[in-house]
């Protein structure tokens, strides 16, 4: 079988199906934008999507990205069949757009698509925290980030999503087109070590001996909890003294707002 793999951040959430389906004996092809990594037996093709232009409106700015992504994709998907090939299956994440115009070259081939977030004004991911408040916009913002959402949904022959929450946030309308696949996990390698030691720079070594508290992110940022998180410490430490407290994470921000009244 020919399976055609299409995200941004090469291999994002298909890593463990890409791999096993090379390792199987099917022939795996994935569209990126340019990355390093690499997975033995899939062939990567690399695309570099157009700049924005600046005096875009403020709401439209992802949309507009979304459209370059997905037309970048589009002619690497031109290219490909131009020379012969023609995918079984394409499964692709919606949500940079890149997978709005698959269907355009290919119309008979089956598209899955990953619908990993329907963006909500309330109840959500912009009012969880009080201490954040939502912007003034932040609705009408909201309303209009769905759009690549909404688009790819009419663009795909079937959906998916890792979790019950995320299903439902999508319209009910859609949901019986969205099937919820969890991400998986590499149990072979995530598993419990008895004999698993870490040894800090400063010469520390920890095991399963030590009192261990640890916290890992992409970013350690208020979207992530990190705030509170800094804030429980000195009640957990005061009960358990022994403990040792490992935080793991960049200095950036990936998802929300920057942190106020604090230089990181």
């Amino acid at each position: 079988m020919k399976c055609l793999f299409i995200h941004q951040n090469f291999p994002g959430q298909f890593v463990h199906v890409a791999r096993h389906l090379a390792q199987t004996g099917h022939e795996v092809s994935f569209i990126t934008q340019p990355r390093a990594a690499e997975i033995s037996g899939v062939r990567k093709f690399e695309y570099q999507p157009a700049l924005r232009a600046p005096d875009t409106h403020p709401y439209l700015r992802e949309l507009e990205s979304g459209v370059e992504s997905g037309l970048a994709a589009a002619r690497l998907c031109e290219w490909l069949k131009r020379d012969g090939f023609t995918p079984d299956i394409v499964i692709g994440h919606n949500g940079w757009g890149e997978i709005l115009y698959v269907k355009d070259v290919w119309p008979h081939t089956s598209l899955l698509g990953y619908f990993e977030f329907f963006y909500r004004g309330s109840g959500t991911d912009v009012d969880f925290d009080p201490e954040f408040p939502p912007e003034p916009d932040a609705a009408e913002r909201l309303r209009t980030r769905n759009a690549i959402n909404l688009l790819g949904l009419d663009a795909v022959d079937w959906g998916q999503t890792p979790t019950e929450w995320q299903w439902n946030q999508y319209p009910k309308p859609h949901r019986d087109r969205i099937s919820i696949v969890h991400e998986g996990i590499d149990t072979d390698l995530v598993r419990p070590d008895p004999t698993a030691s870490l040894w800090l720079s400063g010469g520390l070594r920890l095991s399963r001996s030590h009192q261990v508290v640890t916290y890992s992110a992409r970013d350690l940022e208020p979207y992530r909890g990190f705030h509170r998180f800094m804030r429980a410490l000195p009640r957990v430490l005061q009960r358990l003294p022994a403990a040792h407290v490992l935080i793991v994470g960049d200095n950036g921000v990936s998802y929300g707002r920057r942190p106020s009244r604090a230089e990181s």
